[in-house]
C-alpha cells in the first residue's frame, strides 16, 4: 500500500507523463499549436458543403458573363470578379454565422479554461473561412482560363486584377464575421447578406463617382477597344487588403488585446487610409483613354475586313455576310470596299477607305446584328424619328432588300421589296442613285416603288 507521504512524488511523476502543450514563447511554437484547431476548422462539415455551392454558384456567375465566341483576358479576369457579385453576400452570410457560432452557443467560457491562448480558435475559424473562399475563388478562376486558353486569348492576363478580385471576397468574408463577433441573433447572417448584395448593387451603379473603385466589385467588362486604369488594381489590391487586415484585427480585439494586435490594427487602418486615397485618386473612371494598341487581322476577298485580333475566328462569315450587301450598294453613295471594326460612339470612326462595324460577341445571332446596324447607319436616326410610320417603313424595306432578308407576304415592306427584287442590277443602281438621300432622311414615298419612276 502506499504510503500517504509519497502523493507528491506521484503525482510530480504523473504530471510529467502527461504530454505538455507547447510552449507559446516562440513563432514555431505558436504555429504549431495553431495548426491543430485550423485543422479542425478546415474540415467541419458547414464549411465542406459550403465549398461546392460556393464554387457552382461562381462558376456558373463567370461563365455568364463571359463574352460567347470570344477569348480576351481582360474581360475574363472581370467575369471571373463578377461572380463575387453573388458569391461575396454568400460568403458574408457564412461568415457571420460562423462568427456568430461561439457566442450563440454559449462556449466563451470553454475558451477561457483552455491552456492555449484565447486568440487561436477564432483565428483559426477566420483563417479556415479564407482559405476555402480563396480555394473557390481560384477554382472559378481556374475554369475561366481553360476556357479562355481553349479559344486562343489575346490581350494581358492581369496578376492584379485577379488577387483585387480574392481580396473583394475576402472583405465579405471579414466583415461578416466581424458582424458576427457582434452580433449573435439568428436573423444576423440573412441580413448581412441581403445588405452585402445591396451594396453591390448600389456600386455597380456609381460609375463616375469618386467613390466607385473603393467598391470591393467592379463589374465593367472591357472590350478589346478599351483597358484599365494604369495602376487600377495594384491600387485596389493595397486598399482591399489593408482592409481584409484590418477587419479581421477587429474582429479578433475583444479576445486577444494586445500591444501587438494595436500596432498591426494601426498599421492596417494606415495602409487602408493611403490605398483608399491612391484608389480615390482615379475619380471612379474605371477604364484609361483611348484604346490599347494592337494590330488588325484583315481578310480580302472582293472586300476588306479587319477586325481586332480577339474577332479573328468571325472574318470568313464577315467577308460572306457582306459581300451581298456591297454588291448592292456598290456605286452608289453607299458603296464600301472595306469594313473595319470600331468602337461605339465617340473614336468609333474607321480609318480612310472604310466603313465601321460593330460587334460586341461572337454568340448566337452576332451577323445578323453586326450586319442590321451597319444598315442603320447608313440612315439619319434623327431624320427617321420625325418621319410618319409609313416612310420609315419604306426604309426599313429597303433595308431589308439591301440585306436580302426574307419577307414575308403579309409584311407591310412586301410591296416595295418585291419591287426592288424585280429590278435587274443596273436598274436598281440607278434607282439607289436616284432615291438614296429620301432613303437616309426616311422621305421615301410609295411612288417610287412603282415602274413609271424609273
Amino acid at each position: 500500500m502506499t504510503d500517504m507521504t509519497d502523493r507528491p512524488r506521484l503525482h510530480e511523476e504523473s504530471v510529467r507523463d502527461v504530454p505538455q502543450l507547447p510552449s507559446e514563447s516562440g513563432f514555431r511554437a505558436s504555429a504549431l499549436a495553431f495548426t491543430a484547431p485550423l485543422r479542425i476548422e478546415l474540415t467541419r462539415s458547414g464549411l465542406l458543403w459550403f465549398v461546392p455551392v460556393l464554387v457552382g454558384v461562381g462558376v456558373a456567375v463567370a461563365w455568364n458573363s463571359l463574352r460567347p465566341g470570344v477569348a480576351y483576358w481582360p474581360s475574363a479576369t472581370t467575369a471571373v470578379n463578377a461572380s463575387v457579385v453573388i458569391t461575396g453576400p454568400l460568403v458574408a452570410g457564412v461568415a457571420t454565422w460562423l462568427g456568430s457560432r461561439e457566442r450563440r452557443r454559449g462556449l466563451a467560457h470553454l475558451r477561457t479554461m483552455s491552456s492555449r491562448s484565447g486568440w487561436l480558435f477564432p483565428a483559426a475559424e477566420m483563417a479556415a473561412l479564407l482559405l476555402w473562399v480563396v480555394f473557390s475563388y481560384g477554382v472559378v478562376l481556374l475554369t475561366v482560363v481553360l476556357r479562355t486558353l481553349f479559344m486562343g486569348p489575346s490581350g494581358h492576363l492581369g496578376p492584379s486584377a485577379v488577387l483585387a478580385g480574392a481580396m473583394g471576397l475576402c472583405v465579405h468574408a471579414a466583415a461578416g464575421y466581424l458582424v458576427g463577433r457582434c452580433w449573435s441573433a439568428k436573423v444576423a447572417p440573412p441580413l448581412v447578406a441581403i445588405c452585402a448584395f445591396g451594396i453591390t448593387l448600389y456600386g455597380s451603379g456609381q460609375y463616375g463617382s469618386p467613390w466607385y473603385v473603393l467598391f470591393p466589385v467592379l463589374i465593367d467588362v472591357p472590350d478589346p477597344f478599351s483597358a484599365w486604369q494604369p495602376g487600377l488594381y495594384w491600387r485596389q489590391l493595397l486598399w482591399l487588403s489593408s482592409l481584409v487586415a484590418l477587419l479581421v484585427g477587429v474582429a479578433f480585439h475583444a479576445v486577444w488585446r494586445t500591444r501587438a494586435l494595436r500596432v498591426c490594427v494601426a498599421v492596417a487602418a494606415a495602409l487602408a487610409v493611403l490605398g483608399g486615397i491612391l484608389t480615390w485618386q482615379l475619380r471612379g473612371v474605371y477604364f484609361q483613354p483611348g484604346e490599347p494598341s494592337f494590330t488588325y487581322a484583315c481578310r480580302q476577298d472582293g472586300i476588306k475586313v479587319c477586325v481586332n485580333p480577339t474577332f479573328r475566328a468571325a472574318l470568313p462569315d464577315l467577308v460572306t455576310g457582306f459581300s451581298d450587301i456591297a454588291g448592292k450598294l456598290d456605286g452608289t453613295p453607299g458603296e464600301f470596299t472595306g469594313l473595319e471594326q470600331r468602337p461605339r460612339g465617340v473614336g468609333g470612326d474607321a480609318s480612310a477607305g472604310f466603313r465601321p462595324i460593330h460587334m460586341d460577341s461572337l454568340g448566337p445571332g452576332w451577323l445578323s446584328e453586326a450586319r442590321s446596324e451597319f444598315l442603320q447607319e447608313l440612315v439619319d436616326q434623327d431624320a427617321c424619328m420625325d418621319a410618319d410610320e409609313d416612310r420609315y417603313l419604306l426604309t426599313e424595306a429597303v433595308a431589308s432588300w439591301i440585306a436580302d432578308d426574307a419577307v414575308s407576304k403579309d409584311d407591310a415592306r412586301a410591296s416595295a421589296v418585291n419591287h426592288l427584287r424585280s429590278l435587274s442590277p443596273d436598274e436598281s443602281t440607278v434607282w439607289m442613285n436616284q432615291h438614296f438621300a429620301d432613303f437616309q432622311r426616311c422621305a421615301l414615298a410609295p411612288s417610287d416603288f412603282t415602274r413609271s419612276t424609273r
